[in-house]
């Protein structure tokens, strides 16, 4: 190396790395292929990074001033390119250039066709001094020039190339232009240059733009005399008079003053339309708005034009709120329109646009109120190829909190918007039919409202109409609410697209209503809202929980497009109060693993069953009906979370068919969270009853609050036999096992029974065989095995005495059974009575009251000892035969004779019922047993002197007890 300075290291294969060493030291080579290097000799070494041989090619290139570098023709806008061919991509291009420091300078280096090239402008040393684009050279050495590296041009080298090299500031060859007026076309282009100057005559804002043949607009960036920025793309300048500024560009030239006023129209009327055409392509018109300072505007436009609204001082308003009403004209008065052309491209020069004042009274026509009777009031808005908008007033006083904007389009093929905006301007809502059709929209209390409607310039109608819906609403059928598993209520539906109301009433406002519309066509939808209006039922959702009010307006549509069936049912059903879920809800214990099934019947009589599920957050279930169905065939199920009331059930298409599952919404950490199931009528029932049964499994590892544990095994204390035992815990599962070992000897658990809490778990044990002492106890349960102690075996629970029954045995007689004795001493008994030894049904208490059918059995009572942990043993009491009644007398027996000594009594026995088979008697004076007066006469003796005589008589009946009945005393024998 002869003479040092900057050079480049290129190579010609992309996987190629070169490096430059000398004396074992690297050269300094910036970015790998920059090198600073001084006179000597280098070493060359040439890496491959791909995994085969190449072919490559290096060269060493001085970067620094020396010949082969030809000047371009001048840096005037007016000079002709500089061309030229880059022969290899190991080589450099360079041209010369004239400038001074200070200058700013703009190099446009391109090939003729396409490849990779880039280019920098540099001094006689070769190092970089920017780019190319715009670059305001520093003192340099040696002069100025642009060096070009091309690589892989399409069409291989030598590659044709074109250079402008400019300079930007105080430029030379540009072609003046002047402001264009508003209303007439832009300055024509001056291609030749590429540049044009403009001296402002007065100061302001100012846009430029270029415009295409076809009157595409885009903005021109502007320059100061020194080459700066004023600003890059034209919009918006502020521009001092008598200065001038350059502009880049090769199309024609609009430059528009924001604050002047020539060319612009007093042609505007509000809330009329205003139709101007476009003359020439990039042409603006300017209309004068005849609206105060502070005023609330809506400019609305058929989509022809582009509009920009600004203040005397240029200044841009509501550039995004113009058609909605809401912008507000601050600055200084007076304002203009500035309208343009929309879509360059668009055939049609033609534009309408009508200017509304949305703060102040408007004279649009009267909007009428509707109703729910079917046949709603409904105004009709028409556009045309002339009339594209329109507008309508509601009188301050004329409505209600809350009401429903809806436009249909009646004919054509256009989209129609329509904005509802308050007395001052506050725009209320929108709806347009591309999309939603209708919306609930919250009017401004004692305030007038305007509504615009903006179209296109076409053949349509559209008709409007709105509805109150708060408790006020007119054509709303009275319908009281139900509790669940009451009927339904119906009616038939209106032409699709128009709404239909229920006034759904309840109690108190505490109370929680469930909510469906159904329809054999499932085309009927539903929307609630409150007495004030609020929305609490969304029109996409299939059934919803509402509460907060005692009056609901429940609409039911069918959509435009749907087919309506010939009637529809609504189900409003009271699932709660404010004191909880409803008493005709089924108390669900656990859901541990899912819950169910449940069961029922139901019919247009009873059209839903609901269940209070205690779940948690995150907790999620599959759904299964008994028999599977479609969506419209199968009952309809809703899981409400007490919280927030919404739904969590979807439907899904699964290799299992259509199925559902119900979640509730996550947090962390996981919290208890109450939640109403609610099973319904399906949405095409197969017949007018459906028979239900359902049931959830849990889609996770566990669902509802509880946690997985084992607490406690009883009784500690066991007795040998057949015997159950309890465990505590929670999320018990049936497959839960208890285990009982000692030694050799090991029992497990073979029938499982789990409370519905699946809080308490019973088992059976066989420990017949078991040794008595201590056992050891395990319970394997939740994937785990839980040591849980030991248990000690006595000897089973015995009877030391047999029961017995108390009481006389009689028909109609009450006996009243002793539970015995027992050792150890039993927790509990149970009764059952038998006769002949065969169980008497339903005869289980301790006290039995004995039926004539019984007459003449052998009566025991077998008592049943129960005690935790022991076998259950049985006792059986001694018989006793059961008795008829006593006869008794009808008729009471009596004496008749003369009560003297020595005359005779006879006595007669009376009537008795039932008829005795046989009587005795006894006779007794002043109530002292005569010996052996047994007939049924007496003789009276001496030692009756002075006595009253009475006799007993005895009545006998086989099988029965004795009946007696004693006469009536008879007056003193006497001598």
């Amino acid at each position: 190396m002869k003479k040092p300075g900057l050079h480049r290291l290129l190579v010609s294969d992309q996987y190629a790395y070169a490096s430059l060493t000398s004396g074992g030291s690297q050269a300094e080579c910036g970015d790998g292929s920059w090198c600073e290097l001084a006179a000597g000799t280098y070493t060359l070494s040439v890496y491959n990074s791909f995994w085969e041989p190449i072919q490559n090619r290096v060269s060493l290139v001085p970067l620094m001033a020396g010949p082969g570098c030809p000047a371009v023709v001048g840096t005037g806008y007016d000079s002709a390119p500089t061309t030229g061919l880059a022969v290899d991509r190991l080589g450099i291009v360079c041209h010369a250039f004239t400038a001074a420091p200070g200058d700013r300078i703009t190099a446009d280096f391109q090939l003729t066709e396409y490849g990779d090239f880039w280019h920098w402008i540099t001094d006689g040393t070769g190092k970089r001094l920017c780019d190319g684009s715009d670059c305001v050279l520093p003192a340099g050495e040696g002069g100025y020039r642009v060096l070009a590296e091309v690589r892989n041009p399409t069409g291989g080298f030598p590659a044709a190339y074109g250079l402008k090299v400019r300079r930007l500031s105080n430029p030379a060859g540009c072609v003046p232009v002047t402001m264009t007026a508003y209303g007439s076309a832009p300055a024509p282009a001056a291609p030749q240059a590429g540049c044009r100057t403009f001296t402002p005559t007065a100061t302001g804002r100012y846009d430029a733009h270029g415009v295409d043949a076809e009157g595409g607009v885009s903005g021109i960036a502007v320059y100061a005399a020194d080459g700066s920025t004023v600003c890059a793309n034209g919009q918006d300048c502020s521009l001092v008079a008598g200065t001038p500024y350059t502009l880049l560009t090769d199309r024609a030239v609009r430059i528009l003053s924001r604050t002047a006023t020539a060319g612009c129209e007093n042609v505007i009327t509000l809330a009329r339309d205003h139709k101007g055409t476009f003359a020439v392509p990039g042409e603006v018109h300017c209309l004068n708005l005849p609206v105060p300072q502070g005023a609330h505007v809506a400019v609305l436009s058929d989509g022809a034009a582009s509009i920009t609204v600004v203040d005397a001082k240029g200044t841009a308003f509501c550039a995004d709120q113009l058609t909605d009403g809401t912008c507000v004209l601050g600055g200084t008065a007076p304002y203009r329109a500035l309208v343009t052309k929309a879509d360059p491209s668009d055939e049609g020069d033609v534009y309408r646009l009508v200017v509304h004042r949305t703060d102040a009274p408007s004279a649009c026509r009267t909007f009428l109120p509707g109703d729910f009777t079917g046949k709603p009031v409904r105004m009709s808005v028409k556009s045309s190829t002339e009339v594209f908008a329109d507008c309508l007033s509601i009188a301050a006083g004329d409505h209600s909190a809350r009401e429903i904007f809806q436009i249909q389009r009646i004919s054509g093929d256009s989209h129609a918007t329509v904005y509802v905006l308050d007395e001052k301007g506050k725009p209320v809502c929108s709806v347009s039919t591309a999309y939603g059709s209708f919306a609930t929209c919250a009017l401004t209390g004692n305030a007038a409202h305007t509504v615009l409607v903006r179209g296109r310039n076409a053949p349509a109608e559209f008709a409007l109409t709105r509805l109150d819906v708060t408790s006020t609403a007119r054509g709303c059928v009275p319908t009281a609410a139900v509790a669940v598993g009451g009927p339904s209520t119906g009616g038939v539906p209106a032409k699709p697209g128009t709404f239909l109301c229920h006034q759904v009433t309840t109690a108190a406002a505490g109370d929680t209503l469930h909510l469906n519309a159904r329809d054999a066509q499932g085309s009927a939808r539903l929307l609630a809202y409150r007495a004030n209006g609020d929305v609490v039922c969304d029109y996409f959702a299939a059934g919803c929980a509402v509460t907060g009010s005692t009056r609901y307006q429940v609409l039911i549509q069918v959509p435009e497009g749907k087919t309506a069936a010939p009637a529809y049912r609504l189900d409003a059903l009271r699932i709660g109060t404010a004191a909880g879920p409803a008493p005709e809800c089924v108390k669900v214990p656990n859901v541990s693993y899912g819950f169910g099934p449940l069961t029922d019947t139901l019919s247009e009589r009873k059209t839903a069953i609901c269940a209070v599920l205690p779940t948690a957050t995150g907790d999620r279930f599959d759904l299964r009906f008994t028999p599977a169905g479609t969506f419209e065939q199968s009952p309809t199920p809703w899981l409400y979370d007490q919280a927030g009331l919404a739904n969590g059930c979807s439907g899904w298409y699964s290799s299992e068919g259509q199925t559902y599952t119900c979640s509730l919404p996550n947090a962390s950490p996981k919290t208890s969270r109450p939640s109403v199931f609610v099973i319904g009528l399906p949405e095409k029932p197969a017949q007018a009853t459906t028979a239900v049964r359902a049931e959830a499994t849990c889609d996770a590892l566990l669902c509802g609050p509880d946690e997985r544990t084992v607490g406690t095994v009883g009784p500690s204390t066991v007795g040998r036999g057949k015997i159950t035992m309890t465990v505590t815990g929670s999320a018990l599962r049936e497959d839960g096992v208890v285990e009982l070992t000692n030694g050799g000897f090991k029992a497990r658990s073979t029938k499982t029974f789990v409370a519905p809490d699946r809080r308490r778990m019973t088992v059976s044990l066989d420990l017949t065989n078991a040794p008595l002492g201590p056992l050891s106890v395990s319970v394997f349960a939740h994937g785990m095995q839980y040591g849980m102690g030991s248990v000690t075996v006595v000897a089973p629970i015995r009877s030391t005495a047999a029961p017995t029954v108390g009481g006389t045995a009689v028909v109609g007689g009450k006996v009243t059974a002793t539970t015995g004795s027992w050792s150890p001493v039993a927790d509990s008994h149970t009764y059952q009575w038998q006769a002949d030894g065969k169980t008497i049904t339903g005869a289980t208490s301790a006290s039995y009251t004995l039926p004539s059918t019984l007459q003449g059995k052998q009566l025991t009572v077998v008592v049943t000892a129960r005690k935790a942990g022991h076998p259950t043993v049985k006792a059986t009491s001694a018989a006793v035969l059961v008795k008829g009644v006593a006869p008794k007398a009808t008729t009471a027996p009596t004496l008749t004779g003369t009560a003297k000594v020595g005359r005779v009594l006879t006595l007669s026995r009376g009537t008795w019922t039932p008829t005795p088979t046989s009587y005795t008697y006894k006779w007794y004076a002043d109530g002292k047993l005569i010996t052996g007066a047994t007939k049924s006469t007496f003789t009276l003796t001496s030692a009756q002197r002075g006595k009253r005589i009475t006799v007993k008589v005895t009545a006998t009946r086989t099988g029965h007890l004795t009946g007696t009945a004693t006469t009536r005393a008879t007056a003193t024998v006497a001598a």
